[in-house]
């Protein structure tokens, strides 16, 4: 290879603006040398105070150790500030307070009104039911208790029957009924406006509660008579009323003067069993089952009668919907499923728990807990043990007791919308004249005050307070937080990228063919001349022949814009069809061997001849085959060529039929070019030696000299 000189000056140029040698220095440093400055340019240019004074040269011993001690005790602090905080956020983030907007009458269902008997057995149908022995006549009650104790338990349907057979029914409690605007006529059968429901107060009837099939699953066993109330219209236990339409189930009021009105038989003195004398009046929830834990209004001597019932709400904020229930301490009445019941609220939860305790307690179930029709109904025998497991299930659920049971615990969460009804009874007019009980039940009040779940702290607010005093203590924000991720990750890939960088200058420097050309390319604009090349390596002729598209850009030596690794990138790995000319010039060993002895020979005639000197057929058929120089012609895009055939020694035998004319389409560098035969025929790519100036006679070796 030909002597090349670089300028010194130039050289130490490129050297010292090249970011490689930066990097090149960088990786000559020890390891633990170049953490300590990747550290030390974190701590400088970080924005969190303190840490530039740590790393700071000028800073003496003492001042670091106290600057250690401030940033310790800050950070201590944050983080004790922080956790109080987080424990606050999880777990107090609701609280209850009052509502901003009042809740009018319009907005809210009138209440579920039961009213039960204060016997649980009426005498007459206890007669009627079971014949009594002529020394048990005088007293039915008896007789009625010593038929129960003979049986344990009972099945459905048999246990139903008995106790509505055994019951007061509705004509023994109602004489007459009177609704206001409910959207019934004011006065109509009670049979009308009541349903029978079995409770723990014994067989009751109760108005304006959801149907049966609103409440219950299917296979929770009811009597085929009872809660046949109409179906839920335009209404949830979730959002109350969601439409004005005054078609609407449950029924609702709009003023005070909307009220019901009933009377009730008052001659029923000693006529009953297993209770007292007089009437439960129980108002609840209409989706819920009315209990006597409820606190039943007990109404016994005859008398008018008003109860006026007021509110007492509880509703949730929508921003807590996207809260956890137990974050939220509530639940809507879809996002947890019962077994029995079909809609959630505390009072039912609470409800089947206990009826599967009784049962895993006592192997049966009183009457009016639900159940389903294999279940075995606990007989009088069996109230013992169903007040003791109801007392077992109250401290088991307190915390009381701890005892293992197969059953899972209830953990019955409140409702998110609650409504609780309470009375204020007032006896309006009491006289010897009045024989019966009137009852009549209204709102007290046009518009109630409720409660509201509300978003004590939010997402919001938490990371609000934790960048306050991460702000506060340590200077710390998103920023901060940036800078840490910049310096973890991009940071690193930057650097890396450069010792990359610096393997593929250094290769380049190093390889044998491309490291020449590249000073050449440093050094000269004009391409060097084919006899200060002759004696270099194929590859290097491949990139010189390449030369106006090679360029020097950031240090490294490029073709159309991409690195040069090896010599061989000349010959075209980045193109199918240079591969296949690559493959077609070298694939076999005696190719590469006699392509390399012509080269030789080549060789000795360049120094002995000149190109113009040669006349001779011989001299311009190895002048043709061997010498490219002196084949090269001038061409231009659009020209017609022959393609001459370098396998064949007898001469090209061109023909138009097979070898030309050949049209150059464009011109790829220096010696390759892409043709084509004839407007619909394929590309085709080829180097310069293989072409020659068009003649539309057949050429032979002499019309070639003669067109060179």
């Amino acid at each position: 290879m030909s002597n090349i000189t670089v300028t010194p000056n130039k050289r130490e140029e490129v050297n010292k603006t090249s970011p490689v040698n930066a990097v090149e220095e960088r990786k000559n440093r020890p390891l633990v040398q170049q953490i300590t400055k990747y550290y030390s340019d974190f701590m400088n240019n970080s924005t969190i105070h303190g840490f530039k004074y740590l790393v700071d040269k000028e800073k003496s011993f003492i001042e670091k150790i106290w600057w250690i001690c401030i940033l310790t005790l800050s950070i201590y602090t944050c983080a004790v500030l922080i956790k109080s905080t987080w424990r606050k956020w999880e777990e107090n983030p609701v609280f209850i307070a009052l509502r901003q907007k009042s809740v009018s009458l319009w907005d809210i269902p009138f209440p579920a009104v039961t009213v039960c008997h204060g016997y649980l057995h009426s005498k007459k149908s206890i007669a009627t039911f079971l014949p009594i022995e002529s020394e048990n006549t005088s007293d039915p009650c008896k007789a009625f208790s010593d038929y129960q104790t003979k049986f344990p338990s009972f099945k459905e349907p048999n246990a139903s029957e008995i106790l509505e057979k055994t019951a007061f029914s509705m004509d023994d409690i109602f004489s007459e009924c009177f609704v206001a605007d409910f959207g019934f006529d004011l006065t109509i059968n009670c049979s009308e406006m009541f349903s029978p429901i079995f409770t723990d107060a014994g067989l009751c009837f109760s108005f304006n509660m959801l149907n049966r099939n609103d409440i219950f699953e299917n296979f929770t066993y009811l009597p085929s008579t009872h809660l046949e109330h109409p179906k839920v219209v335009n209404w949830s236990i979730d959002d109350n009323y969601s439409q004005t339409d005054e078609h609407v189930y449950p029924q609702r009021v709009v003023t005070t003067t909307n009220y019901m009105w009933f009377s009730l038989k008052s001659s029923f003195k000693e006529l009953g069993c297993d209770g007292k004398d007089g009437f439960k009046i129980i108002l609840h929830h209409p989706a819920e089952i009315p209990t006597l834990a409820r606190r039943p209004i007990y109404i016994e001597e005859p008398g008018s009668y008003d109860i006026g019932t007021k509110l007492d709400m509880t509703f949730t904020s929508n921003e807590l919907k996207f809260y956890s229930p137990e974050r939220r301490k509530c639940l809507y009445s879809y996002e947890r499923r019962l077994y029995f019941f079909k809609i959630y609220t505390m009072d039912l939860c609470r409800m089947e728990c206990l009826a599967n305790y009784t049962l895993h307690f006592c192997h049966c179930v009183p009457f009016y807990m639900p159940h389903n029709i294999t279940t075995n109904i606990c007989g009088r025998n069996e109230s013992i043990c169903v007040g003791v497991a109801r007392t077992y299930w109250l401290k088991y659920e307190s915390g009381f007791l701890n005892k293992d049971l197969d059953i899972k615990p209830c953990d019955c969460l409140p409702s998110c919308t609650t409504v609780t009804y309470s009375a204020d009874v007032v006896q309006t007019l009491h006289t010897e004249e009045i024989k019966d009980i009137i009852v009549s039940i209204r709102f007290r009040e046009w518009e109630f005050m409720a409660l509201e779940r509300q978003e004590l702290f939010g997402d919001v607010n938490f990371w609000a307070s934790c960048g306050g005093l991460l702000g506060l203590f340590t200077g710390f924000s998103v920023i901060s937080l940036a800078e840490m991720v910049y310096y973890l990750t991009l940071r690193w890939l930057i650097v890396l990228g450069k010792k990359v960088l610096y393997r593929l200058k250094k290769d380049q420097e190093e390889d044998v063919d491309i490291g020449p050309l590249f000073k050449w390319k440093e050094d000269r604009a004009e391409r060097p001349a084919w006899s200060e090349i002759s004696d270099d390596s194929l590859s290097f002729k491949a990139l010189w022949a390449q030369w106006d598209s090679l360029c020097v850009e950031n240090v490294f030596l490029k073709r159309a814009r991409r690195i040069l690794k090896s010599g061989r990138d000349s010959l075209g790995q980045s193109s199918r069809r240079y591969r296949e000319l690559v493959k077609e010039m070298y694939d076999r060993e005696g190719r590469y061997n006699n392509t390399t002895l012509w080269a030789n020979v080549r060789k000795i005639g360049i120094d002995t001849f000149y190109c113009s000197d040669w006349s001779d057929t011989e001299a311009q058929v190895f002048r043709s085959e061997l010498h490219l120089p002196c084949a090269i012609f001038k061409i231009q895009t659009g020209n017609l060529v022959w393609l001459y055939n370098l396998r064949r020694r007898k001469g090209p035998k061109l023909s138009p039929q097979g070898q030309g004319p050949y049209t150059i389409v464009t011109r790829i560098n220096d010696i390759l070019y892409r043709t084509r035969q004839g407007p619909k025929t394929k590309l085709k790519i080829v180097y310069l030696g293989r072409l020659m100036k068009y003649s539309s006679d057949t050429v032979d070796v002499s019309d070639r000299d003669k067109q060179n």
